[in-house]
């Protein structure tokens, strides 16, 4: 009996052994940290995964506050939603401003959709039940107009192009790819995001920057972890120009959203406005 109990210890004793039998605390196990990939490499391997992208869902919130002075303000938000396929081009967007004066409590709302592809576009005018045939000379010109907001390799080309300045953070779902600064230096980035926020087509932006100093911006990806793929992109600016010999502050928020890639319905514009739809006029009061 003895023998065989000595028999046992020992067996138990040589398998604690072969299976490291010992009692270790877990916060004092060391787990190999995982690296960081760098941003080009991010950014690389979403413009990759986008290559195989047909269609995805866009909406955007922005607010853009301009002060002058501590009573003058104006506040003009705007929220639009955007179902866009890529090949060919063709989205069906809808989108409502308000505009409100700190000297009134009245709020001004307009609402405008469209339909656009590269044969032409379709425009309902000022909330109207008046759909609006764009001549297919100018379709092109609103496409350009709106591409640089609506393609996610926009956000990733200018964070790209100033890669030296890129933090990253990370978060359980997120690479966070943000760029924050001031001054001077960064007047092209801040005019390219004016041009990618749709605020101001390109030459608009060139003459809003010439007379403005940047207080301050903050420009953030959030890159999908599991996908790779652009799901977020903030954009935060604060701006001080003078106007009539006054200080003017421009504050400028914009949240856009990237969701439902290959997962967006196909666009087709449907056949009443094709067949009811009255023939665009510029107004002089537009």
């Amino acid at each position: 009996m003895v023998k065989e109990a000595m028999f046992k210890l020992l067996l138990l004793f040589s398998l604690c052994l072969l299976t490291s039998c010992t009692t270790t605390d877990k916060d004092d196990q060391i787990v190999p940290e995982l690296e960081q990939p760098e941003s080009h490499d991010i950014i690389q391997q979403v413009q990759t995964n986008i290559r195989d992208i047909n269609n995805f869902t866009l909406t955007s919130e922005s607010k853009q506050t301009v002060s002058k002075g501590d009573l003058n303000q104006e506040i003009i938000s705007r929220n639009s939603h955007t179902l866009y396929n890529i090949s060919p081009v063709t989205y069906h967007q809808k989108i409502v401003t308000n505009t409100s004066q700190s000297q009134s409590s009245r709020t001004e709302t307009s609402s405008g959709e469209q339909y656009v592809t590269e044969d032409g576009a379709y425009l309902l005018k000022n909330s109207t039940d008046i759909w609006m045939e764009i001549p297919l000379e100018l379709t092109q010109e609103v496409i350009d107009f709106q591409n640089p907001h609506l393609d996610p390799n926009s956000y990733l080309e200018l964070m790209e192009e100033n890669k030296e300045m890129i933090e990253i953070e990370e978060t359980e779902e997120y690479y966070i790819l943000g760029i924050e600064g001031e001054g001077p230096e960064l007047r092209d980035m801040v005019m390219q995001l004016y041009h990618i926020s749709n605020l101001a087509n390109e030459q608009q932006s060139i003459e809003i920057m010439n007379h403005m100093d940047i207080t301050s911006i903050q420009y953030d990806l959030y890159i999908n972890k599991g996908t790779y793929l652009l799901d977020r992109a903030e954009i935060t600016i604060d701006l001080i120009t003078m106007f009539e010999g006054d200080s003017v502050s421009i504050d400028m928020n914009v949240d856009t959203n990237i969701i439902d890639y290959n997962d967006t319905e196909v666009i087709q514009i449907p056949t009443d406005i094709i067949n009811n739809a009255e023939e665009y006029r510029l107004e002089l009061n537009e």
